[in-house]
């Protein structure tokens, strides 16, 4: 028990001195290892400069690139905005992309170890993105061309033709079109171009060759493909019996040697909702036109015969009369220095006769009404009414010659579009919005439309010269064209008394020779222009060599109309901006 005991406190001591070496050892360790946590920390501060110089390298890198092909980009921009096209515009492209992004690897290998992705894609799409817009400008180009080309050949071929091409013409015209556009644009194309929008194209000149004939080019063709067909028509007027079915029944005996002999009768007959015409009429006079059977080229009437049966027209410019005659009333008025071109005066004949075709009534030549960016040219048809005058019906037409009827202005219409007092030429627009009243609250949206419907009547109010006597007042008190009318004697013929405004009446004196019956008041049931305000706004003048009157407004400058004494030839046309000289009064 006593050697035991001993070998216990020696063993304690043991292990005491073994603790103690530990914690000196670990003392020693702790206190050098302050010394190696400093080289450290200083290596980590170091290498955060070094990375951001290598990101700033890699970037000036990246604008030294960018400024080198700058020159060149900027010659394509500039070639693509004047409209030029650049020769193999998508190899020169892919070339310029890859000789930079190549150019740019070469100098980071040289001037830094580490690569510049970021920077290298950066500038791969910022080239891209250039380079793409250029394209879209080349491409554009290119379809243009082709849009205009196409649009000359599907042209070229409907004039020869002198008809519209079939759906088999045309596809062959848009496939060859196309084929030189994926030509082209094959050309243009970069490698890294996906999309050339080839769709887009094919879609607009595909709309362009099925849409050819609603062109304006078109629509000219087609009018005088029409006025060529009706030209060609038969001129052989129908004797002794005719029947025409369209829809209802006309029956008509045209005799030989019964003299002037005319009959006509007409009723409606079947339901309301449809009714049909049956007409009956006897007509021996073979030298008028026939109106039955819509012979447009019939042969010239009689010269003693009173061919102008309406108002403000030029002299035998009805539509069913001889074309030629248009052309002789425009010259007998040309002395005023208007007149029209051969393309305007053979476009004006397709309209008119296309007019005709769809009225039943006589179509007159009424003016031509200039405008800033395009002139309005005014057919006119008098029409009969149950009133004691008839009725004036105008038409207007831009530069295809297709004429629409102007609206009818209502009382407050009108008054709205005078109170604009607008001094302006018009536009040639008729959809284009007229300049309200500063301060107007809830005024009507007017058009100038609805100022040219009232210019033409204000016009026609203040000018329809005829000559007195070209007209007569029946005994059912209506004005009709006098049939016995054989011109003005040529002492009378310069006189402004003998000639009369063809329109209502608002004189005193010729609404009461209106309500009388007697035949001293029957031929003043017209006003004249002598009575005309301010005096002296008409110039009357006598040519010698054709003995022809011509009158001229000064009120509306623009205005003419001529008369030639002795026969039943007379006329009258405006040329104009249809502005009114209001300061008149204080020239004269």
């Amino acid at each position: 028990m006593a050697r035991g005991t001993a070998r216990g406190p020696n063993r304690s001591r043991w292990l005491g001195l073994l603790s103690l070496t530990a914690l000196a050892a670990w003392a020693l360790r702790s206190a050098s290892q302050p010394r190696s946590w400093a080289p450290r920390a200083l290596a980590i501060s170091a290498a955060a400069p070094t990375t951001e110089a290598a990101t700033s390298k890699c970037q000036e890198l990246q604008e030294e690139q960018l400024e080198t092909v700058k020159s060149r980009i900027a010659g394509w921009e500039k070639a693509s905005s004047e409209g030029r096209s650049v020769l193999r515009f998508g190899k020169q492209a892919s070339q310029l992309l890859n000789k930079t992004l190549t150019s740019f690897d070469t100098a980071v290998r040289e001037k830094l170890n580490e690569g510049c992705s970021a920077e290298r894609e950066a500038l791969q799409q910022e080239l891209q993105k250039q380079l793409y817009s250029i394209f879209l400008e080349q491409r554009s180009i290119v379809e243009q061309v082709l849009y205009t080309r196409l649009k000359k050949d599907l042209l070229r071929r409907m004039r020869r033709k002198k008809r519209e091409l079939t759906v088999k013409e045309k596809l062959r015209l848009l496939s060859a079109a196309m084929a030189d556009y994926d030509n082209q644009v094959a050309e243009l194309c970069p490698f890294f171009v996906e999309n050339p929008e080839r769709d887009r194209a094919e879609r607009r000149l595909s709309e362009l060759q099925w849409g050819i004939a609603d062109t304006p080019e078109g629509k000219e063709m087609k009018q005088r493909w029409k006025m060529d067909r009706l030209r060609r028509a038969p001129q052989r007027q129908s004797r002794d019996i005719s029947i025409s079915l369209s829809p209802g029944m006309r029956l008509m005996l045209r005799p030989s040697g019964l003299g002037n002999f005319q009959l006509f009768s007409r009723r409606k007959v079947g339901p309301t909702n449809n009714p049909n015409e049956v007409a009956f009429g006897i007509h021996n006079d073979g030298k008028v036109i026939d109106v039955y059977n819509d012979k447009p080229n019939p042969p010239r009437p009689e010269p003693g015969r009173a061919r102008l049966m309406e108002h403000d027209c030029i002299s035998g410019c009805l539509v069913e009369d001889a074309p030629q005659d248009l052309e002789q009333g425009l010259r007998a008025v040309s002395s005023g220095g208007n007149v029209l071109s051969c393309e305007e005066l053979c476009g004006l004949k397709a309209g008119l006769m296309l007019l005709k075709a769809n009225q039943s009534q006589a179509i007159h030549f009424w003016g031509k009404i200039l405008g800033k960016e395009a002139d309005y040219y005014i057919a006119c048809a008098v029409t009969g009414s149950k009133e004691m005058y008839p009725m004036k019906c105008f038409f207007y037409a831009g530069e295809d010659f297709n004429f629409t009827p102007l609206p009818e202005l209502t009382e407050e219409v009108g008054e709205a579009v005078a109170a604009l007092q607008l001094t302006t030429p018009l536009t040639g627009k008729p959809s284009s919005m007229l300049e309200t009243v500063e301060g107007a609250e809830g005024q009507a949206k007017l058009t100038e439309l609805q100022r040219l419907a009232l210019l033409v009547q204000e016009i026609d109010f203040d000018t329809a010269a005829v000559p007195k006597g070209a007209h007569s007042l029946t005994e059912a008190q209506e004005v009709v064209p006098n049939s016995a009318f054989r011109g003005l004697e040529a002492a009378k013929a310069t006189s402004l008394a003998n000639y009369v405004h063809f329109r209502p009446p608002a004189s005193v004196v010729s609404l009461k020779a209106q309500a009388s019956n007697d035949l001293e008041f029957q031929q003043n049931f017209l006003e004249t222009l002598e009575t005309d305000l301010p005096k002296g706004c008409w110039a009357l003048r006598q040519d010698p060599a054709t003995a022809s009157v011509t009158l001229r407004s000064l009120l509306w400058p623009g205005y003419s109309a001529f008369h030639l004494p002795g026969t039943g030839k007379f006329g009258g046309v405006y040329f104009g901006y249809a502005t009114k000289n209001n300061d008149l009064a204080f020239l004269i």
